[in-house]
């Protein structure tokens, strides 16, 4: 009885070691993965919760990513922006066209928004119009998610 257990357990084992070593075949008329490219992301369901002369923002519940192959190509910012997100409902948001060194020039925007992802943008034609001479500036969001920065030229 002992010897016919040993020898069911011994099967068993062969049997397990080679069907552990099987697995899913590999699927062979996949492409090739990209060898160059970005994630860019996708606004879900985007619509424009303020707009005025120099800023527009639009707001989107949930945001995606798409994947762009060309990457060769590079794609220029048409107008300078930022993306900032809410963590719950009632937050402050605040953004703020600085100087380099940190300075507030101008409040773009500042309300109380619900969860969400924002992107706010800058009509560039119209803040050319202002006072401000050439060069480099900071867009600065504030939230209650974090703060977040990016640049932003001005060419007269």
């Amino acid at each position: 009885m002992l010897e016919a257990m040993k020898k069911l357990l011994g099967i068993f084992l062969i049997l397990l070691f080679v069907s552990c070593g099987l697995g899913p075949k590999p699927i062979q008329d996949q492409p090739p993965a990209p060898t160059s490219g970005f994630y860019d992301i996708v606004w879900v369901d985007p619509h424009i919760v303020y707009s005025d002369t120099l800023v527009t923002v639009i707001a989107a519940q949930k945001i995606d990513s798409v994947f762009i192959d060309n990457a060769d190509e590079q794609f220029a910012e048409l107008s300078p922006s930022i993306h900032f997100s809410t963590a719950g409902t009632g937050c402050l948001a605040v953004v703020d066209l600085m100087s380099r060194s940190g300075v507030v020039l101008q409040r773009l925007f500042a309300k109380d928004l619900p969860l969400g992802y924002y992107q706010l943008t800058i009509n560039l034609d119209q803040l050319k119009k202002s006072e401000l001479p050439s060069g480099q500036y900071l867009i600065k969001s504030r939230t209650c998610s974090g703060s977040k920065q990016s640049g932003l030229t001005l060419d007269r």
